[in-house]
């Protein structure tokens, strides 16, 4: 048992130390540029996160089998950039948290009529 929890400890740690901070240091780099440019709304932001950091997450094991243990961060990083641009241009395009948010408004209003009933 204390084996499983072991392997867990590490897996976790392998996520946060060698996929999560350099992708969200790639990301927060990519978006503290764009809002020098534009305005970005905190659901942007918080896509632009959870598609960098999963993309990365996706990827992590070709970057580990392919690359070199020093220019993994690196490369991760890089993807992680990569990643957030084509859901930015996914996200422009087709008004996805414009969308996103017109369903969470509705779900609060249905909630708050159920609650007040």
């Amino acid at each position: 048992m204390l084996g499983e929890n072991h392997n867990f400890l590490e897996q976790l740690y392998e996520f946060f130390c060698k996929i999560f901070f350099p992708a969200f240091s790639g990301v927060s780099i990519k978006l503290a540029t764009m809002m020098s440019k534009e305005k970005i709304t905190p659901l942007r932001a918080i896509l632009s996160y959870v598609v960098g950091i999963g993309i990365t997450y996706l990827v992590y094991p070709l970057v580990l089998e392919y690359s070199s243990e020093n220019m993994i961060p690196m490369f991760i990083a890089i993807i992680a950039m990569s990643g957030e641009k084509i859901s930015e241009f996914l996200i422009y395009k087709w008004n996805i948290d414009t969308f996103l948010t017109s369903i969470l408004d509705a779900f609060k209003d249905t909630l708050i009529k159920l609650i007040n009933k």
